[in-house]
């Protein structure tokens, strides 16, 4: 005879729940979530404002991150930030064309890596092998380093 109450249910917790929770966990939960392709968008836009890099990048890094959170993190102060939206191969192309031409600092990195994300918009792709007054683009660079013919799109 099956005992009765021998299996607790677990409580669900709402997202609100969830966030208050998380806002005393350990890094490597934080991370661990940030990574997770099953975790909640919403929890995910939380993580968002973490102050350690490495929690934002593996956000920007998650595939089932939304266009309006890689619209942030394509803007966060950190570079390497940056570079992760970049290679994200679900970014969207309005982001990847705008990361191709950024400014900021460390930049070369991130321009490079929007170059070579298969989201990249065609306009911007062939701008990015023009040559920049200072010389070539980082995208000729690369087909240089590479072996690359300069009109081949990688």
């Amino acid at each position: 005879m099956a005992q009765q109450g021998s299996f607790k249910q677990e409580k669900s917790f709402s997202i609100e729940e969830s966030i208050s929770l998380l806002r005393n966990s350990s890094f490597e939960v934080k991370i661990k979530l940030a990574e997770s392709e099953n975790t909640n968008i919403q929890i995910l836009k939380y993580l968002c404002d973490e102050p350690d890099s490495r929690i934002r990048y593996a956000v920007a890094y998650n595939k089932t991150a939304t266009p309006a959170l890689f619209e942030k993190l394509s803007k966060d102060q950190d570079w390497t930030v940056r570079y992760a939206v970049a290679r994200n191969p679900t970014t969207t192309s309005e982001i990847i064309d705008a990361l191709s031409s950024t400014s900021f600092e460390f930049e070369e990195r991130v321009r490079s890596a929007a170059i070579q994300n298969p989201n990249i918009s065609l306009d911007r792709w062939e701008a990015a092998y023009s040559s920049y007054d200072r010389g070539e683009s980082s995208a000729a660079r690369l087909n240089a380093r590479y072996g690359l013919p300069k009109t081949q799109r990688v």
